[in-house]
């Protein structure tokens, strides 16, 4: 079956890459247990995945940011063979390696699995297999002094390891497609291959960037304190860039999909442009500043404004399809799982509204940001600083996980799956604990339905709190009236000019916000 689902150097120039056999799990193991104890953990019905230490240049090095990639490739789909027998599961894998240290592959896995089970047979034990596919998903992260580290999600394994850059110069992203990971460091985009960490190319920017990387299928994509967003060809980086000037300062890492680049502005502007080829589609006009990325699902993006508004917009033609209020700034992105987008505004509270009508379902007080999702639990951190759990259904507080000693976290809405972390290079994966294999949200219908254990936690209510909730604000925009005019108003970069979006210049990235926020 298929878990399937939709929806972060000493000389300048100079990349070091190395691989590990090991996740430094030992060291990983002792530090990770004054972040989220096994009990605590256990209390929610949790369990860790993993704990991996990434690769730092000593005291002075802090990681910076992180993204998650699922591969599109099915090729590089992941084969699970799960043996039952006696009430016990073992678990084989394709990337296993065996006595040699070769690893099995899909091939190799299946022999191993039908020698285990003729093993138990001859044992007069009874055995069955179950098998499944998983996508190939991947977690790099990027330190401070230039270090990009790529892990296994699945299993916190390190892949590789590289170096870019110069130390003393600001580190920004990682981004990264099926191809390429991409990474600023001071004014140079660094692409390298997502295999093995190799350099692909490096290039200077023409503008200073203020922010990470973002990357299409072919395209990558950097902003700038001026606005300017410059556009690289992964495949042949030699040619000409595109460069999308647009109104005010661009100061987050744009957002792709399959067909678009989005990037809003502190004037209260969001783009949206072509992922794959040079071109703007339309623009967005809020009446305050969009500070934080804009989010995408199902063909809808999501974006919200200082002022205290979330739009939805349907993706290629650009129409409103609903806008809410929240009564409060906003600062941070939109963020849609399953049939719902959660909000959480600078007053400390978070909104659940409707993705098919925006429409508010409930509203839950303490809530400062969202970490992560299943089908029956919202993860978030709460005002103290510690993790608490949530019925997505009510918003009702269902359990609380100390997180001591996390000072990071990535904000995951592509899966279940929890990652937290600390400065100086923990990263710690959790899951619920019956849901051993990341099951990605939007899932085909085809994919297993889990049963998830019940969060045991005493003294906690049942349903939500509105003591303290915002009052929405009057719309600044009024009820659009039938056939009114397009509220993006004239595309300011024309159709195809020499101007803005369409300016080729001779010189010379991930759809994550930064994981690790402020």
């Amino acid at each position: 079956m298929l878990f399937r689902t939709q929806l972060g150097l000493f000389a300048l120039g100079l990349v070091t890459v190395s691989t590990f056999a090991t996740t430094h799990a030992a060291a990983a193991e002792l530090r990770s247990s004054g972040m989220i104890s096994t009990a605590g953990a256990r209390r929610a019905g949790l369990e860790r995945a993993w704990a991996s230490a990434v690769r730092m240049d000593g005291g002075r090095d802090r990681l910076v940011g992180s993204t998650l990639h699922i591969t599109s490739d099915p090729q590089r789909e992941r084969r699970i063979i799960e043996v039952h027998y006696n009430n016990r599961k073992e678990i084989y894998t394709d990337t296993d390696v065996d006595r040699y240290g070769e690893v099995l592959g899909k091939d190799g896995v299946q022999k191993k699995t039908i020698a285990r089970v003729n093993d138990l047979k001859a044992q007069n034990i009874d055995a069955k297999t179950v098998e499944y596919n998983v996508p190939e998903m991947m977690f790099f992260v990027a330190s401070r002094r230039g270090f990009i580290h790529a892990m296994d999600a699945h299993t916190g394994a390190t892949r590789w390891s590289a170096r870019i850059g110069n130390p003393d110069h600001p580190t920004h992203g990682p981004a990264a497609n099926d191809k390429y990971v991409a990474v600023i460091n001071g004014n140079v985009l660094y692409v390298l291959k997502h295999d093995d960490g190799e350099l692909a190319w490096q290039k200077k920017l023409s503008y200073v960037p203020s922010a990470g990387p973002a990357l299409s299928d072919d395209l990558a994509f950097v902003p700038s304190t001026r606005g300017a967003i410059e556009s690289f060809d992964l495949a042949d980086y030699k040619r000409p860039v595109w460069i999308y000037q647009s109104q005010g300062h661009a100061m987050v890492r744009p957002v792709t999909t399959s067909r678009s680049v989005i990037w809003p502005t502190d004037r209260g502007h969001l783009y949206v442009g072509r992922a794959n080829s040079a071109g703007i589609n339309y623009r967005l006009e809020a009446a305050e500043a969009i500070i934080a990325p804009a989010t995408a699902a199902d063909r809808r993006i999501f974006t919200a404004s200082s002022d205290g508004y979330v739009y939805c917009v349907e993706e290629t033609g650009g129409a409103i399809l609903w806008r809410f209020s929240t009564g409060e700034p906003i600062n941070s992105s939109p963020i849609p799982v399953g049939e719902n987008v959660y909000v959480t505004g600078t007053n400390g509270g978070m909104f659940c509204i409707s993705i098919a009508d925006g429409q508010e379902q409930w509203w839950a007080p303490g809530v400062r940001r969202f970490i992560s999702a299943s089908e029956t639990r919202l993860y978030c951190q709460d005002q103290t600083g510690e993790m608490i759990v949530l019925n997505p259904k009510s918003g009702a507080r269902l359990g609380i996980v100390p997180m001591g000693g996390v000072d990071h976290i990535y904000q995951n809405y592509a899966t279940d799956r929890i990652f937290v972390g600390s400065s100086d290079g923990l990263i710690v994966c959790l899951h619920e604990s019956q849901l051993h294999w990341p099951v990605e949200h939007l899932q085909d219908d085809s994919a297993p339905k889990v049963s998830k254990p019940d969060v045991v936690q005493q003294g906690l209510g049942d349903e939500p709190n509105d003591a303290g909730r915002p009052a929405a604000a009057a719309d600044p925009f009024g009820a659009p009236p039938a056939g009114a005019a397009d509220p993006f108003g004239a595309d300011p970069f024309g159709a195809g000019g020499n101007n803005g979006g369409g300016n080729n210049v001779g010189n010379s990235g991930g759809n994550n916000n930064d994981p690790f926020g402020s």
